[in-house]
């Protein structure tokens, strides 16, 4: 999702709805749903790294549900995963 907040800002709206209903379609892209517990150790991440910058509460939430699912290697340029000890690829 934060992918697509990316796009809406940068391109548009428009190419983010477009992007939006490809992935929502797909056979390939799943979603994950965050639960109520992965809010709770998102918050209790983002108040962890409240001396990071740039750790926002969307790279909080992106840890608490990949934590959840056992995911230790991120697809990412962004370097805050790497505070958080995830794996970065590429």
């Amino acid at each position: 999702m934060e992918f697509l907040n990316g796009v809406a800002k940068h391109v548009g709206k428009d190419v983010a709805e477009e992007q939006y209903r490809l992935y929502t379609a797909s056979r390939f892209i799943f979603i994950e749903k965050e639960t109520e517990a992965d809010w709770e150790r998102a918050w209790e991440l983002f108040f962890k790294y409240r001396d990071q910058r740039g750790i926002d509460l969307f790279d909080s939430i992106a840890f608490a549900i990949m934590e959840r699912l056992g995911i230790r290697k991120a697809f990412t340029f962004d370097s805050d995963f790497a505070v958080h000890g995830f794996v970065m690829a590429p």
